[in-house]
């Protein structure tokens, strides 16, 4: 963790109170979509998605792996990282619906073997177990608030 930097730690709280709170009507319209997606684990344990995402206000539309995850809806519905709220659309693995929405599709081995070779190349895990994700999430934010604390009474000796 970075958290040496006051900017930072700020910016990082605030989405966390944001997150606590949930996400406005406005927060979605304007959220980007990612569909599909997948939590991952770094190596360093750190929580985050990775998917398909459309209407990244900066990266467009492409594949991605998100900042820090700070919480993901129990709906799976939306998620909210350390930069912005993103729109959950189905998570990798769910069946999907054919084109001509006739009959759906279930993942197939091929299907997660892609899934599996993409989060080796990026040196990181897939997780499927939410009350680790959840515990993680926690963990971070239990984390900076108290570096936050600490880095604040710190400043505060210093004048």
């Amino acid at each position: 963790m970075t958290g040496d930097d006051p900017f930072w730690l700020e910016q990082i709280l605030a989405a966390i109170d944001e997150a606590q709170a949930g996400p406005t009507a406005e927060d979605l319209a304007a959220a980007p979509l990612l569909d599909p997606w997948h939590p991952i684990l770094t190596l360093d344990v750190a929580p985050l998605l990775m998917g398909h995402v459309s209407g990244h206000p900066i990266l467009g539309t492409t594949r991605i792996t998100t900042s820090r995850l700070i919480t993901l809806d129990p709906g799976d519905r939306w998620a909210r990282t350390c930069s912005r709220w993103y729109r959950l659309g189905r998570p990798i693995g769910q069946p999907v619906a054919d084109p001509e929405g006739m009959r759906s599709r279930t993942p197939t081995r091929g299907d997660m073997a892609r899934l599996a070779l993409d989060v080796a190349r990026l040196g990181c895990l897939p997780v499927s177990n939410r009350a680790l994700l959840d515990r993680l999430m926690a963990s971070f934010v239990a984390q900076l608030r108290a570096h936050w604390v600490k880095a604040a009474a710190e400043r505060a000796a210093r004048h």
